[in-house]
């Protein structure tokens, strides 16, 4: 297995490349898709999470984001289970841009097809992006379904949408704490020296 592992690990996940739309670019993919159907329909070994994670990093690099998609799914067919690890891979690459933020309510929801719970660490990825992006609202809604569907609050997702709305609001001191009265109706509960900080 080790022999195996690292004969196969270097050659499917490449570099990034420079043009995505280059020959290089469209070799290398037919490349990985023949060695991944010879892993799927010829080889029995269970195929490392790793392997899968690099290659969703891969695509993200080269903006193949239905690449990345359909190989998170597709990556029980080469025998191996994929964890939140993967999950949040992908959410990763999704995030950098317009495009990939588009297509990740349809995936979150097709993820129970896998197995995978949305863990906190999930959800954070996606409140972060959301609160890069200005929407604070969306990220305050998606906390507030945390809540509902019966996450604890992360109290770092609190802090860390308060410090960005401090921001966005340049400080306005009403607002700032009309939100802090938000959070705290959904559990956020802060120190008493977080108000010094």
């Amino acid at each position: 297995m080790r022999r195996l592992r690292n004969r196969t690990h270097p050659s499917i996940v490449p570099s990034p490349l420079q043009n995505p739309n280059s020959k290089a670019t469209i070799e290398c993919h037919e490349q990985i898709r023949q060695i991944l159907d010879h892993i799927e329909k010829v080889e029995n070994f269970q195929t490392p999470e790793c392997v899968f994670i690099s290659l969703i990093n891969f695509y993200g690099d080269n903006n193949m984001f239905h690449d990345a998609v359909d190989l998170f799914f597709r990556t029980p067919s080469y025998r191996c289970d994929p964890s939140v690890e993967t999950l949040n891979a992908l959410l990763l690459i999704l995030c950098r841009n317009e495009r990939g933020i588009e297509m990740i309510s349809g995936i979150l929801i097709k993820t129970r097809m896998i197995n995978i719970r949305i863990e906190e660490s999930s959800c954070r990825i996606l409140i972060k992006t959301l609160c890069k992006i200005g929407s604070v609202s969306s990220a305050f809604e998606l906390l507030s379904h945390m809540v509902d569907e019966g996450f604890d609050v992360d109290q770092k997702n609190c802090y860390l949408m308060l410090a960005i709305m401090c921001r966005q609001l340049n400080y306005d001191c009403d607002k700032i704490m009309g939100f802090w009265g938000d959070l705290k109706m959904l559990g956020f509960e802060p120190r008493k020296n977080d108000f010094c900080n």
